[in-house]
């Protein structure tokens, strides 16, 4: 097997390559968990398996970021300038991903973890001959760490038991994940949106600041976070109610 070979990148490209991540999440996951489910029993059931797979991508995103973000010195980017923009965005998405992973145990997180590989690889390839990578946030930063078969089981069975199993235990994680009055829902859900981070990447890749209405309202609804002691904060079902209410 030929060795791979070691890509490096620009300041510029690796910020690019973390919001092309933050929109692809976003446009895969985001959409239906925000979704009404309401009397739709598939749907419902759909969210909630999908939580699993949005956690993942939430975790497999900060362990890369916080690895890479180390190497990034924001002091040495000109004020002003398109890629300190981008990666005051992306630290934002830090700080509120960080937010949505800590309202779980790790052990909660497993359980996703091994729910998201049964979706994705199916049991055998998954659980049976492999460990389960597990994550855990210790002083801000995502720890990854393995779990062997055996453990594996245990700590499910003793984390699904008292709901009846893993549907009924993943039916709880999403109710509270929907009742949980996050920033990133107030807030990064508005500077979130495609075209935004399209421009962001646009800019930073080109050296550019020639920015779109939508781009500066939303760097400018980032720049305000600064100067807030708590950012505003709402839960999904309160979205949903303002919603189903205009």
């Amino acid at each position: 097997m030929a060795k791979r070979q070691k890509v490096n990148r620009t300041t510029g490209e690796t910020i690019v390559d973390f919001l092309q991540l933050i929109k692809t999440t976003n446009l895969n996951w985001h959409a239906i968990l925000h979704k009404d489910a309401a009397g739709d029993a598939v749907t419902r059931v759909t969210q909630q398996q999908i939580l699993s797979i949005y956690y993942f991508a939430l975790f497999d995103w900060l362990l890369h970021y916080q690895k890479r973000r180390a190497g990034i010195d924001a002091a040495l980017l000109a004020t002003g300038s398109a890629e300190l923009w981008a990666l005051e965005f992306c630290d934002l998405h830090e700080r509120t991903t960080l937010e949505l992973c800590s309202i779980f145990t790790t052990e909660e997180h497993m359980v996703m973890t091994y729910l998201r590989h049964h979706l994705v690889h199916g049991h055998v390839t998954a659980f049976f001959d492999h460990e389960l990578q597990t994550f855990e946030i210790k002083a801000g930063k995502v720890v990854k760490g393995w779990s062997t078969p055996s453990d594996t089981n245990d700590r499910r069975e003793k984390t699904t038991e008292p709901f009846g199993g893993i549907n009924q235990t993943m039916g709880s994680f999403f109710q509270r994940f929907v009742q949980f009055p996050a920033m990133h829902w107030a807030n990064l859900s508005r500077v979130s949106r495609p075209a935004v981070i399209d421009d962001l990447e646009l800019c930073a890749a080109t050296n550019s600041t020639n920015y779109t209405d939508d781009t500066i309202r939303a760097m400018m609804m980032l720049d305000g976070f600064r100067f807030l002691p708590e950012p505003p904060r709402v839960s999904i079902e309160q979205l949903q109610q303002l919603r189903s209410s205009r």
